[in-house]
Protein backbone atom coordinates (compact mmCIF):
# COMPACT_ATOMS: atom_id res chain seq x y z
CA UNK A 1 0.00 0.00 0.00
CA UNK A 2 3.14 2.42 0.70
CA UNK A 3 4.58 1.62 -2.50
CA UNK A 4 1.53 3.44 -4.20
CA UNK A 5 0.95 6.32 -2.48
CA UNK A 6 4.49 7.02 -2.78
CA UNK A 7 4.09 6.97 -6.20
CA UNK A 8 1.50 8.74 -6.72
CA UNK A 9 3.08 11.81 -4.68
CA UNK A 10 6.11 11.43 -6.87
CA UNK A 11 3.65 12.37 -10.06
CA UNK A 12 2.20 14.97 -8.43
CA UNK A 13 5.44 16.21 -7.79
CA UNK A 14 6.96 16.02 -11.05
CA UNK A 15 3.51 17.49 -12.52
CA UNK A 16 4.40 20.77 -10.23
CA UNK A 17 8.01 20.80 -11.14
CA UNK A 18 7.26 21.07 -14.89
CA UNK A 19 5.23 24.28 -14.57
CA UNK A 20 8.03 25.87 -13.21
CA UNK A 21 8.94 27.31 -16.17
CA UNK A 22 5.95 28.69 -17.28
CA UNK A 23 4.97 30.16 -13.72
CA UNK A 24 8.77 32.08 -14.14
CA UNK A 25 7.47 33.50 -17.83
CA UNK A 26 4.59 34.55 -16.30
CA UNK A 27 5.79 36.00 -13.33
CA UNK A 28 8.75 38.08 -15.36
CA UNK A 29 6.57 39.08 -17.91
CA UNK A 30 4.22 41.07 -15.07
CA UNK A 31 7.62 42.27 -13.41
CA UNK A 32 8.63 43.86 -16.84
CA UNK A 33 4.90 45.44 -17.05
CA UNK A 34 4.68 46.50 -13.58
CA UNK A 35 8.63 47.90 -14.13
CA UNK A 36 7.60 49.87 -17.35
CA UNK A 37 4.30 52.05 -15.43
CA UNK A 38 6.25 52.54 -12.64
CA UNK A 39 9.25 53.52 -15.04
CA UNK A 40 6.85 55.76 -17.09
CA UNK A 41 4.45 57.17 -14.23
CA UNK A 42 7.03 58.09 -11.92
CA UNK A 43 10.23 58.95 -13.56
CA UNK A 44 9.57 60.38 -17.30
CA UNK A 45 9.36 64.11 -17.21
CA UNK A 46 5.61 65.31 -18.20
CA UNK A 47 4.43 67.75 -21.27
CA UNK A 48 6.58 65.98 -23.32
CA UNK A 49 9.96 66.46 -22.33
CA UNK A 50 10.65 62.94 -22.53
CA UNK A 51 11.47 63.29 -25.59
CA UNK A 52 14.87 64.76 -24.59
CA UNK A 53 15.56 61.63 -22.58
CA UNK A 54 14.40 58.80 -24.96
CA UNK A 55 15.40 58.00 -28.74
CA UNK A 56 12.70 57.75 -31.11
CA UNK A 57 12.35 54.37 -32.93
CA UNK A 58 13.41 54.35 -36.68
CA UNK A 59 10.42 52.85 -38.38
CA UNK A 60 11.97 52.42 -41.65
CA UNK A 61 14.34 50.05 -40.30
CA UNK A 62 12.06 48.63 -37.72
CA UNK A 63 10.05 47.54 -41.52
CA UNK A 64 13.18 45.95 -42.82
CA UNK A 65 13.96 44.34 -39.76
CA UNK A 66 10.58 42.26 -39.37
CA UNK A 67 10.47 41.83 -43.38
CA UNK A 68 13.93 39.75 -42.82
CA UNK A 69 12.67 38.08 -39.49
CA UNK A 70 9.64 36.56 -41.40
CA UNK A 71 11.50 35.39 -44.20
CA UNK A 72 13.70 34.01 -42.04
CA UNK A 73 10.83 32.08 -40.42
CA UNK A 74 9.15 31.03 -43.51
CA UNK A 75 12.72 29.72 -44.89
CA UNK A 76 13.06 27.47 -42.35
CA UNK A 77 9.82 26.28 -42.61
CA UNK A 78 11.02 25.40 -46.09
CA UNK A 79 13.89 23.96 -44.78
CA UNK A 80 12.22 21.56 -42.55
CA UNK A 81 10.00 20.75 -45.75
CA UNK A 82 13.33 19.50 -47.37
CA UNK A 83 14.44 17.04 -44.52
CA UNK A 84 11.19 15.08 -43.70
CA UNK A 85 11.32 11.64 -44.39
CA UNK A 86 8.40 9.54 -46.22
CA UNK A 87 7.66 8.21 -49.42
CA UNK A 88 8.43 9.29 -52.96
CA UNK A 89 5.25 10.58 -53.93
CA UNK A 90 3.90 11.60 -50.69
CA UNK A 91 7.00 13.21 -50.16
CA UNK A 92 6.72 15.43 -53.19
CA UNK A 93 3.39 16.18 -52.51
CA UNK A 94 4.02 17.31 -49.33
CA UNK A 95 7.19 19.40 -50.07
CA UNK A 96 5.25 21.40 -53.15
CA UNK A 97 2.14 21.87 -51.23
CA UNK A 98 4.17 23.56 -48.32
CA UNK A 99 6.36 25.49 -50.91
CA UNK A 100 2.90 26.82 -52.52
CA UNK A 101 1.33 27.78 -48.71
CA UNK A 102 4.64 29.01 -47.59
CA UNK A 103 4.71 31.35 -50.65
CA UNK A 104 0.69 32.52 -49.93
CA UNK A 105 1.53 33.35 -46.68
CA UNK A 106 4.15 35.47 -47.12
CA UNK A 107 2.36 37.20 -49.92
CA UNK A 108 -0.34 37.55 -47.42
CA UNK A 109 2.04 39.54 -44.90
CA UNK A 110 4.05 41.91 -47.18
CA UNK A 111 0.47 43.05 -48.74
CA UNK A 112 -1.18 43.37 -46.14
CA UNK A 113 2.49 45.55 -44.31
CA UNK A 114 2.97 49.30 -45.13
CA UNK A 115 6.62 49.44 -47.28
CA UNK A 116 7.12 52.86 -45.96
CA UNK A 117 7.38 55.12 -42.16
CA UNK A 118 4.82 57.89 -43.25
CA UNK A 119 2.00 54.72 -43.91
CA UNK A 120 3.07 52.77 -40.21
CA UNK A 121 1.14 52.63 -37.59
CA UNK A 122 3.75 53.79 -35.77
Amino acid sequence: GDSDSDGAATDCDNNNQNHIPIILLLVGYFFAQFGLIVRVGCFYPKHGNHKKLTIPMNIDFFIHRNGELTMLVLGESVLSLLIVDGETGNYHRTFYFGIVTVVLLQMLHFQSQPHDADAHAM
